[in-house]
């Protein structure tokens, strides 16, 4: 029998929308309702439901800030290149 979503703590729940991430298939139903809980500069919790992989939303853990690497930092510059533009 399947435990309801108050049974299961936050970071359960979090866990089983890692996994359905990584492997797809159907929404799992105890994940329904989860927030990023982060702090945010108030003090309060933030209540944003559209949260990435990492259980985090975009303002707090989302996406990547850009490459960290020399390598990286140079395919990017080349990658923004416009011709003219300068």
């Amino acid at each position: 029998m399947a435990l309801l979503s108050e049974e299961l703590s936050v970071v359960e729940r979090k866990k089983r929308l890692r996994h359905w991430y990584e492997s797809g298939g159907p929404f799992p139903l105890e994940c329904r309702g989860l927030t990023c809980e982060a702090r945010t500069r108030a003090g309060t919790l933030c209540k944003q439901r559209n949260l990435f992989k990492s259980g985090r939303c975009r303002f707090h853990g989302g996406l990547s800030t850009g490459p960290t690497s020399e390598k990286g930092k140079r395919s990017s510059a080349k990658n923004g290149y416009k011709a003219g533009s300068d």
